[in-house]
Formats: structure tokens, sequence, C-alpha cells
């Protein structure tokens, strides 16, 4: 702020008038702001002496040039920016407690008028804080699926384990088959080979098509074609090449699921299992378990959404904005990491940018949605966090992740981690209490 505006407000004078205020959107208000002509004039008067600073006028040294003589040689644009910049920020200030406003975040500014001598006029989109009117949250009507193990389920977990504990003997009289482990130089774009190990048949389709028939010694290029699905939502509907070289081939022997087998590979363990049958049970209630848990996240997801169904919430484009760009930014360091750019990634996905910023767009915006729900609910319950509660989780994650505690504290408090953790445990406390407020009927069916 310039030293001649600096006095006006350090005085207490009032040197701007709020000339129109509307609320154009849920969140956002226009404000028309006018600011005195006397204060603009002093404005460019600093506004010249600053251009003047940096031009070269033929007689004068540079700054020594008078006003006068200096118009003729300077962008009127120019000094109007100049001008510009020195008077939004402090009118923008008087304006905001002129109309007793609590702004959130920056506010976007056109300007209506200026010159010289005349008042100044700008326009101000102010962003508002978002606001949410609770709809009934209490007694939600909601479905849980049954968890349900099928024994098939238990039955392709228990070939998983016979499958891990494969031996295998180098075999070079023969190319590659399903089964096999392959021991491959691979090669994607624009990266460096590294060789690596793989079963046959438990990869991409595409993947392991390319290899069977190959021989040791044998280079080829295989395309390889990510499902709409897959996991990866970076790779996903996308495809690439890899240049592949077979180094070894590796026939594996699966042993047979007999008790002395089952003895065998828990014999370490803190589980001490003897027999087939006692393995099948441990491998359903692990299901079980981790059905349950998902059966229990998609209640509160279900309840959640109900909440948000029935609540009126509003919030300034900017933060949405704020949301949006994170993902990408995220989305690009993701990429970078696997040496891809995003015209590949866009191009391999078949998406425009606006398709793709679209997408994390709706995704964001039903987050933000949610995330403001159950913040408003936190408030109206007054659910709280103590420090202790977040030193205990501390604590947990440290010995989960086999960190030192006092690397992991110097790490929370350099990137205000302990914060984030509050978070988290704030709306863990609020899901709980929504889910034992809500009316929740067990039916028969899958967690999916």
């Amino acid at each position: 702020m310039s030293c001649i505006l600096s006095f006006f407000c350090e005085a207490g004078a009032s040197f701007v008038a709020v000339t129109q205020q509307e609320q154009t959107k849920p969140c956002e208000m226009s404000l028309e702001i006018e600011v005195e002509p006397e204060v603009v004039s002093k404005a460019f008067d600093e506004a010249y002496v600053e251009v003047g600073r940096n031009t070269e006028v033929p007689g004068f040294r540079k700054g020594k040039a008078p006003r006068a003589i200096l118009e003729r040689h300077v962008s009127e644009e120019r000094v109007k920016e100049r001008a510009a910049d020195k008077l939004v920020k402090p009118a923008y200030e008087q304006a905001l407690e002129q109309a007793g406003i609590e702004p959130f975040g920056t506010a976007e500014y056109e300007v209506v008028r200026l010159a010289d001598a005349e008042p100044f006029v700008f326009k101000a989109r102010v962003p508002l804080p978002p606001s949410v009117e609770l709809g009934e949250y209490v007694g939600v009507e909601v479905e849980r699926l049954v968890p349900q193990v099928s024994d098939e389920e238990v039955d392709r977990e228990l070939e998983e384990i016979r499958q891990r504990s494969a031996e295998v003997e180098n075999v070079e009289s023969r190319p590659i088959r399903r089964g096999d482990l392959a021991v491959i130089r691979l090669t994607e774009r624009d990266g460096d080979p590294g060789e690596k190990a793989v079963e046959v048949g438990r990869n991409l389709p595409s993947f392991d098509e390319g290899l069977v028939g190959m021989s040791a010694g044998e280079t080829k290029t295989i395309e390889l074609l990510y499902p709409e699905d897959y996991e990866d939502r970076v790779l996903a509907g996308t495809s690439s090449w890899v240049t592949v070289t077979v180094i070894g081939i590796k026939e594996r022997h699966v042993p047979e699921l007999t008790d002395e087998f089952v003895r065998q590979i828990t014999a370490n363990s803190d589980d001490k299992i003897g027999t087939v049958r006692e393995l099948k049970d441990k491998i359903r209630s692990t299901m079980e378990e981790a059905a349950s848990e998902l059966a229990d996240r998609q209640v509160e997801a279900k309840i959640v959404e109900k909440v948000v169904e029935r609540s009126k919430i509003c919030f300034p484009e900017a933060m949405l904005d704020h949301e949006v760009a994170h993902r990408l930014q995220d989305l690009l360091r993701d990429l970078e990491s696997r040496k891809r750019t995003l015209e590949e990634y866009l191009e391999s996905t078949g998406a425009s940018f606006e398709q793709l910023r679209s997408r994390v767009e709706k995704s964001a915006e039903r987050d933000l949605r949610a995330s403001l729900v159950i913040g408003e609910i936190g408030r109206r319950e007054d659910v709280r966090v103590s420090d202790e509660d977040v030193e205990a989780e501390v604590g947990k994650i440290a010995q989960e992740s086999n960190l030192v505690r006092e690397s992991f504290n110097a790490y929370l408090d350099k990137t205000d981690g302990r914060q984030a953790i509050r978070g988290r445990l704030l709306r863990r406390k609020v899901l709980d209490f929504l889910v034992h407020a809500s009316n929740i009927n067990n039916v028969g069916g899958r967690a999916s």
C-alpha cells in the first residue's frame, strides 16, 4: 500500500463508498466500489513517479522528468495499471468493513471506470464462506448387505496359497507357457530397462498373451491394453508399448493341499494350524471380517449420501476450483513418476482436457459436499478430538509403520501432519455418530 493511501487508512478517513451490493450466488457477493477523486489523483501521481524511474526521457536523468513531460513518453495504460494496483486492495478492504462481509478467499476484480482526478469505480466478486443447512440426519434408513463368503471364494484363496508356495526349476528346452515364471528385462517408453520375474497368467491379458511362446534370449515389443475398470485410474482405459527380453524361464511345481503342507506354511506364524479344514475355517473367518468392514464403509457412504441429498449446501466456486487444481496436480505428479506426459495420457484415454477436468470436478464436488456436511454435523453435535486422541493415533501409526516416534513427531511438526490426523479422527467420530443414530437394516447379499 502506498504512503498516501496508508495515511488515509491510518487516519481512519473513509475514501471509499460501496455503491452497489448484490448477492449474485449463494456463496458470492458482488460489490461495486467507488474511490474518491482526491485519492485517485494521489495514486496516479505515485504511479507516474514509479514508471518514471525506469523510463528514458531525452534531456532528463531517470526519475527526474516532470510529470507533464513524462506523460508524453509513457503508456497511459501502464500508468493506469499501476494506479489500479495501488487503489484496489485498500479500497476493497475498507469496502468489506463497511459492508460487514467476511470473505472466503481472494476476490476477483473488474475495473468499471478509471481516470485521473475522477472517481475510480470497480467491481469485486467476493467469495463467501461455505454454508450448510442440514436436513434430517438422525434416524436415516439404510440397508446393510450381510457379508457372505462362498466355498468357491475360500477355495480360490487356498489355490492362491498353493501357487505362492510353488517351487521353481530352470527350463531351457521349451518356450514360455502359462504358469511359468518368466525372468525378463522390461523397457517401457522413455524408461530404463529393469529385470523382474513375472508369473505368466497373472498379469494383464495382453501382456501374458505376448509372453506366451517366447524363448530365452528372444526380444519382443508388446502392446499393453489396460481395461476401463483397471484399479489404477491413471492407466485405466489406456494403452502403451513395452519391449521385453526373456532372460530365463522357470517351471513352477505347485504343492498338493495336505495337512502336512498346512503345518509347514503356518509353522512360523502366530496361528499354528494343523489341518486343511482349520485353514479353510481361518480363511473364511478372515474374508468375512474383511467383507464386514467393507459393508460398514458402504453403510457410512449411504448415510452421508442421504444426508447430503436432504441438505442445502453452498460453497464458493474458488473452493471447488482449488480442490480440482489440487487433484489435477496430483495426477500430473503421478504421471511424471511414471515418465508419462499429460498429452500421452489424454491420447491413450481418448479424452480431451476439458472432459478430464469435468470428471475430476464432478468427483471433487461430491466429496466436497460430503465433507461440508460431515463438518457441520460435527459442529452441531459438538464432536471434538482431544490432543490425547491425536497423540494416541500418532503412536498407533508409528508402531504399525515401524517408525521411530521422535522422527515421526518431527515430520508431523514440519508438515502440519497432526492437523490432518485430527481431521481424520473428527471425520471418524462423526461417521460413528451417524451410524449409531441411523436405522440400519441387515439384508442378504454381498458387499461389492
